[in-house]
């Protein structure tokens, strides 16, 4: 049974389609967090927690989707299309930590680690999918599904 007074989650709807409109990521040790819009017009959020401290899960519109489940090999496929819809990346410059690089948008920061790197050197839409492209490497690493394996076990 519930606990009564928490609010129970459902599995939300899992869309076929995903037209990601932005992206956000976070340096709090890599949480990425996408806008989209599914097919039926809907808008939809999804966030792959930081993976520093944590397991680092991924939700679907605050619905922590099951590891290695059909919902999330399902989310997978809509953020795959949704990338090969997209022009290429431009390469990267190879940057080191510590180097110092000039922003598209005027001003220079200094480069802390090389996963900001496509924050501070792509336009709106290089950015988005790269983060499109972090969320589905990091879902498919062998590492986050190490981390989902012990945090099993706890």
């Amino acid at each position: 049974m519930w606990p009564k007074g928490f609010p129970r989650l459902l599995a939300p709807r899992i869309p076929e389609t995903l037209e990601v409109t932005s992206g956000e990521y976070y340096r709090d040790g890599g949480t990425t967090c996408l806008e989209a819009t599914d097919e039926q017009g809907k808008p939809r959020r999804l966030r792959l927690d930081q993976q520093l401290s944590s397991p680092g899960w991924l939700y679907l519109d605050n619905w922590r989707v099951p590891y290695r489940s059909a919902a999330e090999q399902k989310i997978l496929q809509a953020l795959t299309r949704c990338l090969e819809s997209r022009p290429p990346l431009p390469p990267l410059p190879d940057l080191k930590p510590g180097e110092l690089i000039k922003r598209p948008g005027g001003g220079f920061i200094v480069l802390g680690s090389a996963d900001l790197i496509p924050s501070f050197t792509l336009d709106e839409m290089g950015r988005t999918t790269s983060y499109i492209q972090t969320v589905i490497q990091r879902v498919q690493s062998d590492t986050y599904g190490q981390h989902h394996r012990v945090h099993r076990r706890r």
